[in-house]
């Protein structure tokens, strides 16, 4: 795939986000084909465990897409909010990211003008 700057400064977002997409699923179906005792075992890394990683990893994709729609979180969610893998995988945002590329290119198109 070869990025493309069509659409102006936004034009690379939906690109960038459809290969966030790509690696968040290659992600989350690994970590459902391995046991529980794996998943949550504390690995010696950043953040410990799988599980850990990945609800710090989501909880940041949350954050990030606050953000760009104007809302302020005051923290970022954790272990504590998702304790369980099937809490993570019902919150992870794809499904709500997938719409965001179009709506926020629909607010800001009159905000860009070609020279």
């Amino acid at each position: 795939m070869v990025p493309t700057t069509t659409g102006g400064p936004y034009g690379l977002l939906t690109t960038m986000m459809s290969f966030m997409f790509w690696g968040d699923q290659r992600v989350l179906t690994a970590a459902c084909a391995i046991t529980e005792a794996e998943y949550y075992a504390e690995r010696g890394f950043s953040a410990g465990s799988l599980h850990k990683l990945l609800v710090h990893s989501m909880a940041a994709q949350w954050m990030w897409l606050s953000r760009w729609k104007g809302h302020d979180l005051r923290r970022l969610e954790d272990t504590t909010d998702y304790p369980a893998r099937e809490s993570l995988l019902k919150r992870w945002p794809q499904g709500y990211m997938r719409t965001f590329p179009s709506s926020f290119w629909r607010k800001r198109q009159l905000l860009w003008q070609p020279r």
